[in-house]
């Protein structure tokens, strides 16, 4: 009696299920990401009301070089990264961009949510890289056509 039910109830349906405890880690690595990330929501949405955050890459795929199935691994939650976006049209459009790569930063407003967001990182997750966290910012279309492409997007939302 008693075990693994795979037909008990989903407590989470759209977020990644592991019964058998196989990725816990990068599970309570997502979880912190995605804490830290949702205290800084509503800072993002004064400035765009219909902006979402959120990451992609190794720490939304647990696997690094996905892109390239000859080289692709796990991913070493020892040395990571958080490839976090800012989903905005808005902001995409902005004249203080000239060309496609869109960096949070050049925002005021935006470089001091990057440094708080930082700073509670390194002290949640000490596998983070060196490299100062920092938002990209991407047009709608920009994201969707990642997604068509298969890419895994965490998209963080107000509890």
């Amino acid at each position: 009696m008693g075990g693994l039910n795979p037909y008990s109830y989903v407590h989470n349906p759209v977020g990644r299920v592991d019964p058998l405890g196989l990725n816990s880690e990068l599970i309570a690595t997502q979880e912190k990401i995605n804490s830290i990330l949702r205290e800084h929501l509503p800072e993002i949405r004064k400035i765009d009301p219909n902006a979402e955050i959120g990451y992609r890459g190794s720490a939304a795929s647990g696997i690094s070089k996905a892109h390239d199935p000859s080289i692709a691994r796990p991913v070493n939650l020892k040395s990571f990264d958080v490839d976090a976006f800012i989903k905005s049209d808005y902001l995409g459009y902005d004249t203080r961009y000239t060309n496609r790569r869109r960096d949070g930063n050049k925002f005021p407003e935006i470089a001091k949510i990057e440094q708080d967001i930082d700073k509670k990182l390194r002290a949640a997750l000490p596998g983070l890289r060196d490299e100062a966290f920092g938002f990209r910012i991407y047009k709608s279309h920009e994201l969707d056509d990642y997604l068509r492409k298969g890419d895994k997007q965490v998209i963080i939302s107000c509890k």
